[in-house]
């Protein structure tokens, strides 16, 4: 199989503090966006752990920086005054493609949130702060701020205050969307903000969304990817330039900077383990498989994966249990060990009766250790690509 793996040096004290500088320019963001809005009357809310509190059972992790907001909506109460946040997240779609390789991410499974959370009957003024975000903060003239509703039929309104303040605006009537929040009756309208890319393409960052339980409104929500936004306003190849672990590891190779995007992720939830959740359990056990399997597919060492694992623990914005984390990766190449045995069993006696008994014995074993087809296919072929007899065991599967 085609190797296509940068070479990582070991990590030495001199990278760690390299690393450290080169976060200024995201430190110096936070910095920005707290005291832009703390002088506009919003007050920082602490963020909420990656892993949320027993009490809301509907997500795996912090998806969204309205999770931290959460009550406000199920009991339909205003809040009394805005809130600002900068909230770590995890999205979990993007597992999918974790052991597709020929798919590359274009942005983080984990990200940071910098949003607000505001009383009902505010939507023009958030609008409005928005702007002045963009514009008097970060220099970005109107030709490169782009406003699209997400429900054209509410587009004069979700428009307004974005064209009072000299922003493009384009209406796609072939499209719908409404935010959903894990509460029945409650959903958000609103707009996506794009801003311009030095490449000329417009990339989308954020939203501005009036929350309502569809008779009256109950909150507005701003929001920004850090991380998309960063690539933005710099002009990043992607958002994995703008990412904490880009600081550890840099490259510009795409197969490599999928590993690192999926080994951050790995990393950033590792703390969750210790929570008694069956469901973020499982979900971290699955990153970090995709990590194990992206490893064995590129010929990242234990050892490379180590030195980069406590290094990110050290700017890390979520609780990162690196040992926890290295438990679960080798309890995995354990289970290939396993595999290994049956095999070995196999080949002792490959008569007709005992190949049907293996058979079904290496179903089992596959199935309780979630053992996918492309693991059990990148381990034959590393290890009997040349066996019959194995290539027709595993054929008959």
């Amino acid at each position: 199989m085609e190797n296509f793996k940068d070479t990582i040096p070991p990590i030495k004290i001199s990278e760690l503090e390299c690393a450290q500088d080169k976060l200024a320019e995201t430190n110096n963001e936070k910095i920005l966006f707290r005291e832009y809005f703390s002088k506009l009357g919003y007050m920082e809310h602490d963020a909420l752990p990656l892993t949320p509190s027993e009490s809301d059972q509907t997500v795996s992790f912090v998806g969204s920086s309205v999770n931290a907001f959460k009550k406000y909506l199920e009991n339909r109460t205003n809040i009394e005054a805005p809130a600002s946040i900068l909230q770590p997240c995890v999205r979990t779609h993007d597992i999918v493609h974790g052991y597709d390789i020929s798919q590359i991410p274009f942005g983080m499974p984990f990200f940071h949130i910098y949003g607000t959370f505001s009383p009902k009957g505010t939507y023009e003024k958030t609008a409005t702060d928005v702007m002045g975000f963009f514009r008097d903060v970060h220099k970005i003239d109107n030709d490169n701020i782009l406003i699209k509703p997400t429900v054209p039929s509410f587009s004069e309104k979700l428009l307004a205050p974005f064209i009072a303040a000299g922003a493009n605006v384009e209406i796609d009537h072939s499209k719908f969307y409404e935010w959903k929040y894990g509460i029945e009756g409650v959903s958000g309208r609103g707009v996506t903000l794009f801003i311009r890319h030095k490449n000329g393409e417009w990339l989308d960052v954020g939203n501005v969304v009036s929350i309502s339980d569809k008779v009256r409104e109950i909150a507005v929500e701003f929001g920004i990817g850090n991380e998309f936004f960063q690539t933005a306003l710099h002009g990043y190849k992607d958002p994995f330039d703008a990412s904490y672990i880009s600081k550890i590891v840099e490259s510009k190779n795409p197969i490599h900077k999928k590993v690192l995007t999926y080994l951050e992720t790995a990393l950033a939830t590792s703390g969750a383990l210790t929570a008694n959740r069956t469901r973020t359990t499982i979900m971290v056990n699955r990153y970090i498989n995709v990590v194990h399997y992206l490893c064995e597919v590129y010929g990242y060492t234990r050892q490379e994966v180590e030195n980069i694992a406590h290094a990110y623990k050290n700017i890390a914005t979520t609780d990162v249990d690196v040992d926890l984390f290295f438990e679960k990766y080798d309890a995995r190449t354990l289970v290939f060990g396993g595999l290994e045995s049956i095999f070995i069993n196999f080949l002792k006696n490959p008569i007709s009766a005992d190949k049907d008994h293996t058979r079904d014995q290496l179903n089992e074993y596959l199935q309780k250790n979630g053992i996918r087809n492309e693991e059990l296919a990148l381990y034959i072929e590393r290890n009997y690509k040349d066996n019959a007899k194995i290539q027709s065991l595993c054929r008959s599967l």
